[in-house]
């Protein structure tokens, strides 16, 4: 089984334990309802058929999201490695991100592109922020190695912050063509 199939089953089953006594909290008002006449056969199906489509939809959505998080969640990482807003001329060449681990230990890896202009801004801002440490160690695991593997730039700079906040390990590569950066994170 794989691991998405996994977390799908976790999630379901959770969805049906609280589903189910959900239901079990609706049956008196459906009744109610019944009597007074005001819910018709058609509609308690309906009812019914709606309620059972959301006990799979929500799971599914949950562990979609976790195993492809939304643009969002890179921009989030992003900000927590830098501590600035995304730039506007920024875009997502990859990302990828494994999933979470019951300690929500994760990795995740994006490549953005951005405006020379943005790119030697951020780059200042990172050389002059005191809590960011030039390295030339990168941490290696398969999310980033996956996105490198993708691209022909070099890494010429990397930065990492002095003080893990959170137990988060982070990380800014610039790269050879003053446009594209990558943003690691290592959350442990």
């Amino acid at each position: 089984m794989t691991p998405f199939l996994i977390i799908f089953t976790i999630f379901f089953i959770i969805t049906l334990i609280i589903g189910g006594i959900i239901y079990l909290i609706y049956i008196p008002f459906k009744t109610y309802l019944k009597k007074k006449k005001w819910l018709t056969q058609k509609r308690n199906r309906i009812i019914n058929y709606s309620y059972l489509f959301l006990l799979f939809v929500i799971p599914a959505y949950i562990t979609y999201d976790a195993f492809y998080p939304v643009k969002e969640f890179y921009i989030e990482e992003f900000k927590s490695v830098t501590h600035l807003d995304f730039p506007n001329s920024g875009k997502f060449v990859y990302k990828k991100a494994s999933y979470p681990d019951f300690q929500g230990d994760y990795f995740s890896s994006s490549q953005i592109k951005l405006s020379q202009n943005d790119y030697k801004e951020l780059y200042k801002k990172i050389s002059l922020d005191s809590n960011m440490v030039k390295t030339e160690i990168i941490s290696r695991f398969k999310e980033f190695d996956d996105i490198k593997n993708k691209s022909e730039l070099e890494i010429i700079n990397g930065f990492t912050r002095k003080t893990a906040e959170n137990d988060l390990h982070s990380y800014i590569g610039f790269c050879n063509d003053s446009q594209t950066i990558f943003v690691n994170v290592i959350q442990s």
